[in-house]
């Protein structure tokens, strides 16, 4: 009867996967082994997940901990054995690359450990029956070429919901002080291209809805991107792909292939992080905001390319102040998504082995958040949450696209602006998860007015037509004062109903039927300086849904 090795992966949510367990399970598919990979994520009860590991009953658990999951790991381990005592346990990733050591008080249950990247250390572990005479285990790895792909066809059958993680390269370039990557082992290394290519076309055909690549700053060999970027358009399907680059390396020749790519294939995250140079200068990430600035606004500017700006607050000598110049500069080139987080002072990183340096007062426990520097204060690093928790719910989520387009107008201060939404959630008892969409609007529509009295029209315009595109109602909650809208849809209802034709209404090549007139909203701003502004006819709008926005300027009387 052949062993059993059990691949656990917890995961922060359902949509995610773990790269690590499918190539360690490739390189070695031609062993005497039974292999079964089993995702799971933090949010599960600690029962269910033991329960799921027993009934499998593997001679050996393998698994990859992260800083999202080493607590839950610590717990799993701890009595996993008490159920299974012959279970030998395998256990590797970044938090447990480093000071490796120290980890076997906390990893005590682990067989074994091994340290840093694990494909041919693992090998050689289960050629040995896992019996390895050291307990931590670290070996000079395989090149990338080497390692096989990680995937098979039936895998995508259960990652069909789930980001599906890639690699083309190992390793970075670059030194910045807050990330593993930066270290001096991490040396980068790229896939053959051809392989690259065949592997990327693998996706493609089994139609999976995003690729992640996971390479650090995918486009610092620009051929190599370039390539990778034209194979894609030229074979585009419906598979989405996430890329990490970095925009320096941004030409005239990536600007002409990008302007042709189909909408919504691609994704870019750039790390920004901060504007200031002395503090980029100081993490050692060799660029200048005003450099990048212009090339990450024409990226945005393409509009056919989801564009994720990053920010970190608790670099060294960025203070409160400067903290905000960051947050309103990058968030005033409007990426799709914005992500402003705290500094996480990582085991293994130039941060950390400096942090007394720098006087980094940060959570012993995972993901070792920064409380304080000698910069900024917990106070002023918790306000900065407040306003991150604002971004997703305001910015990041969309309801509020209108909104944020009109904001320009009335301020540069975006970071105030947030904070004040932040205040009056806390005050409010307002929940990160928050899903009362009537609640928000209600606070949002009651505090901008009182701040911008002066444009309080062109506020509740923004906010009536965010409403409209957003809720599938017919209707405005009373807090919008969309008495115009409203009188609008009287106006026009008989106008409507003459041109239907049996029941369907033709509109702008749209044919609508009375049910899906009734569901929608009417809309007419109240205020001159919104039409102006998104050049709407001053006879009012259709909004069928979010996709179908149909001007009523030629109902006629």
């Amino acid at each position: 009867m052949k062993s059993k090795i059990l691949f656990l992966s917890i995961n922060t949510r359902f949509t995610h996967s773990c790269l690590a367990l499918y190539y360690l399970r490739a390189m070695i598919k031609e062993t005497d082994y039974q292999t079964e990979i089993l995702e799971m994520t933090i949010h599960e009860p600690l029962e269910d997940i033991l329960k799921a590991i027993y009934l499998y009953k593997p001679d050996y658990l393998v698994f990859s901990v992260y800083i999202w999951n080493r607590t839950k790991f610590q717990m799993i381990g701890k009595n996993i054995k008490k159920i299974l005592p012959e279970l030998k346990i395998l256990c590797g990733g970044p938090e447990l690359s480093w000071d490796s050591e120290d980890q076997q008080i906390d990893f005590s249950f682990s067989d074994y450990i091994i340290r840093g990247a694990g494909e041919k250390a693992f090998v050689n572990l289960v050629k040995s029956g896992f019996n390895n005479q050291e307990r931590i285990i670290h070996e000079d790895n395989y090149s990338i070429n080497s390692i096989p792909f990680p995937y098979k066809s039936e895998d995508m059958i259960d990652l069909n919901h789930k980001y599906v993680y890639y690699e083309s390269s190992r390793g970075c370039p670059f030194l910045c002080s807050y990330c593993l990557s930066s270290r001096s082992d991490q040396r980068l290394e790229y896939r053959d291209i051809e392989k690259v290519k065949a592997e990327l076309l693998f996706f493609i055909q089994h139609k999976v809805p995003i690729v992640k690549f996971v390479d650090r700053s995918f486009n610092v060999n620009q051929r190599f991107a370039r390539e990778v970027w034209q194979f894609l358009i030229e074979n585009y399907s419906v598979t989405k792909f996430h890329f990490e680059i970095h925009p320096s390396y941004l030409e005239n020749e990536d600007f002409e292939i990008l302007k042709k790519t189909p909408e919504n294939l691609f994704q870019f995250e750039i790390g920004v992080q901060s504007i200031h140079d002395h503090t980029l200068q100081a993490i050692h990430r060799d660029v200048h905001w005003q450099d990048i600035k212009f090339k990450i606004q024409e990226i945005i500017n393409i509009r056919n390319i989801h564009v994720h700006l990053d920010q970190i607050a608790g670099l060294p000598f960025e203070d409160y102040t400067q903290i905000k110049e960051s947050f309103n500069e990058i968030i005033n080139l409007f990426p799709d998504h914005y992500q402003p987080g705290l500094l996480k002072v990582l085991k293994g990183t130039a941060l950390y082995v400096n942090k007394e340096t720098y006087h980094l007062v940060y959570s012993e426990e995972a993901p070792y958040q920064l409380l304080c520097n000698q910069w900024l204060s917990y106070e002023e690093l918790n306000e900065y949450l407040e306003v991150e928790t604002v971004v997703d719910i305001i910015y990041n989520s969309k309801l509020f696209s209108y909104l944020i387009k009109i904001l320009p107008t009335l301020t540069r201060d975006y970071y105030s602006i947030f904070l004040a939404i932040s205040k009056e959630f806390i005050n409010k008892g307002i929940s990160k998860n928050i899903k009362d969409r009537y609640k928000l609007f209600e606070i949002v529509s009651e505090l901008l007015p009182k701040i911008f009295p002066l444009n309080e029209d062109l506020i509740l315009d923004a906010l009536c037509f965010d409403w409209a595109l957003s809720n599938q109602t017919h209707s405005y909650p009373d807090f919008l004062k969309a008495e115009q809208s409203d009188k609008n849809k009287t106006e026009n209802w008989l106008r409507l109903k003459k041109i239907g034709v049996r029941g369907i209404y033709s509109l702008e090549g749209h044919e609508l039927t009375l049910n899906e007139l009734r569901k929608s909203s009417f809309f007419k701003a109240r205020s001159d300086s919104f039409s102006d502004y998104f050049k709407l006819s001053n006879q009012g709008w259709l909004i069928v849904n979010s996709r179908t926005i149909i001007s009523l300027t030629d109902l006629g009387e």
